[in-house]
C-alpha cells in the first residue's frame, strides 16, 4: 500500500514539474501593421507596451518593414500574433483571409509557409472580414456570411498550428481583450467581456469544419445599424473617403477552444 501511494505522489510531482515547465516557456509576440492602410500606431504601440510589461519579447513588423520572410522566421516561437491592416479576399475557400504586408499573402500561403511551434493566439485588430463585417459592406451581410468570413480569416493560422483566433473592429478593443486574457481569462469569457455592453452576442457555440479540432467554438457579436459612418477604402493604391448610413455590422469574433488561456498558448504543439 505504501508503495502504491508513493507512486501516486511521484506521478503528481511529475505532472507539477511538467506544468511549471510550460509556464517558464519563452514569451514571444509579433505585432504587424499592414501596408497601404491608415496605420494606427498609437493602438499597436499600446499593445506592444502591454505585452512587454507581461514579459514578452515583441517583434514589430510595421509597414514598410513588414516582410513576410522575417515574420515566418519569428513565428516558429511566437505565442501571440497581432495584425492590423487590410483584409483580403484571398482565403483558402475564396473568401476573406490573408495579410496585406510587403506582398499580398493568401490564406493558403499562411497555411503552407507559417509554422507555429506553440499554440499561438492570433488577433486581427480592425481588419476587414476578420470579425465578419467589411468596410465595403453596403447592407447587413447576415450571421451565416459572418461565420464564413471568420472561418476564412482564422483557418490559415489554425492550419499552421495556432491555438486560437480573435478579432475585433473597435479601436482599443484588442488591448482590452488582451488585458483580461493575459490574466488567464479564457477565450470565450474574454469575448463576452469585451463585447458587453456595446455589442450583442449573436452566436457563441460549437462550430464544425473538418479542418479544425472538434472542440473548437465560434463566437460573433454584432452592432445594430443606424447613424452616419465615414468609410475609408483603398484600391490599387487610391484611397477614397465617403459617408453612408451604417448597416448592422459584425464586429467581434473568435474561433478556438472556448477555454483557451494564455498558459495554453505557451505550450508546444503536440501537448
Amino acid at each position: 500500500m505504501k508503495k502504491f501511494f508513493s507512486l501516486i505522489a511521484i506521478a503528481l510531482l511529475s505532472f507539477s514539474f511538467q506544468r511549471d515547465a510550460s509556464l517558464d516557456a519563452p514569451k514571444v509576440a509579433i505585432c504587424i501593421i499592414g501596408s497601404d492602410s491608415t496605420p494606427d500606431y498609437t493602438s499597436m504601440n499600446s499593445i506592444v507596451s502591454l505585452l512587454q510589461q507581461n514579459g514578452y519579447s515583441v517583434y514589430k513588423f510595421y509597414d514598410p518593414n513588414n516582410q513576410w520572410e522575417g515574420i515566418k522566421r519569428v513565428a516558429s516561437e511566437a505565442s501571440i500574433v497581432v495584425y492590423s491592416g487590410h483584409g483580403t479576399e484571398m482565403g483558402i475557400d475564396g473568401n476573406y483571409g490573408g495579410l496585406v504586408i510587403d506582398d499580398f499573402i493568401s490564406g493558403q500561403r499562411i497555411a503552407d509557409e507559417l509554422h507555429f511551434n506553440r499554440k499561438a493566439l492570433v488577433i486581427y485588430s480592425s481588419v476587414c472580414g476578420g470579425a465578419g463585417s467589411s468596410a465595403s459592406d453596403e447592407s447587413d451581410i447576415g450571421l451565416e456570411e459572418s461565420k464564413r468570413r471568420v472561418l476564412g480569416s482564422a483557418l490559415p493560422f489554425l492550419m499552421a498550428g495556432a491555438g486560437a483566433y480573435f478579432a475585433i473592429n473597435q479601436v482599443g478593443g484588442a488591448e482590452k481583450f488582451l488585458v483580461n486574457w493575459l490574466n488567464q481569462t479564457n477565450l470565450s469569457d474574454g469575448f463576452t467581456q469585451v463585447s458587453s455592453p456595446w455589442y450583442s452576442v449573436e452566436f457563441n457555440s460549437s462550430f464544425r469544419d473538418y479542418r479544425i479540432a472538434p472542440s473548437m467554438q465560434m463566437g460573433i457579436a454584432s452592432k445594430k445599424g443606424g447613424g452616419i459612418s465615414t468609410v475609408t477604402s483603398t484600391r490599387n493604391g487610391v484611397t477614397t473617403v465617403r459617408q453612408r448610413v451604417s448597416p448592422k455590422s459584425y464586429e467581434v469574433a473568435y474561433l478556438g477552444d472556448p477555454y483557451f488561456t494564455q498558459r495554453q498558448s505557451l505550450m508546444t504543439n503536440g501537448y
